[in-house]
């Protein structure tokens, strides 16, 4: 509901990656409760609240009204196009094209649920939480943060930074955030097939 989490994966070695930025109004593992076991831990970045939802009550919306499962088929959706996007990043891009392409889709996924559709261009994520992120050191990060301050695209300070040119960042980084927004067929056209 609000507050930033993560969900990560610890090595035996004690190093974290990071797999996935929980933001607000974001659905957490909806599935998890069919689990006997999670295979991940879930972390919050900044103090965070949360609603549980029964899945009871979940399954009885899905039975009841078709909007409410075509709804968390979307969102299963986006989930699994952020997580590709997010392979493409690590696997594809240099370290500034990475950092530039997370802070692109972290600026409009937060637009997606802001009530006048900016979001905020805040980020209270650390240079620590930004590597474990993005596969990258520290070191690097800081590397890449103070380029972008120099080309006045970010400015940090203690506790997070703030993006000041999301145009200028999706540039450099060939950010299309279409794959947050997934076209699908309406739930009216699904009960004809």
């Amino acid at each position: 509901m609000s507050g930033w989490a993560a969900r990560y994966k610890l090595l035996p070695s004690g190093a974290r990656q990071i797999t996935s930025l929980l933001l607000p109004g974001d659905l957490c593992d909806l599935r998890c409760t069919t689990l006997a076991r999670m295979d991940q831990g879930i972390m919050a970045l900044t103090p965070v609240r949360v609603a549980y939802i029964l899945p009871q009550a979940i399954n009885a919306l899905e039975r009841t009204d078709p909007a409410v499962g075509h709804a968390l088929a979307w969102c299963s959706l986006v989930e699994q196009a952020i997580l590709r996007a997010w392979i493409v990043n690590m696997g594809r891009r240099h370290a500034l094209e990475r950092v530039a392409h997370l802070f692109c889709e972290l600026s409009e996924r937060l637009s997606m649920t802001a009530p006048d559709g900016q979001g905020s261009r805040f980020y209270p994520l650390t240079q620590e939480e930004i590597a474990d992120t993005l596969g990258l050191t520290p070191v690097h990060v800081n590397r890449v943060l103070q380029d972008l301050r120099s080309r006045s695209m970010i400015t940090s300070r203690r506790g997070g930074l703030t993006v000041l040119d999301l145009v200028g960042l999706q540039r450099l980084s060939g950010f299309n955030g279409a794959y947050l927004r997934p076209q699908t067929i309406p739930v009216a056209e699904l009960a004809i097939a």
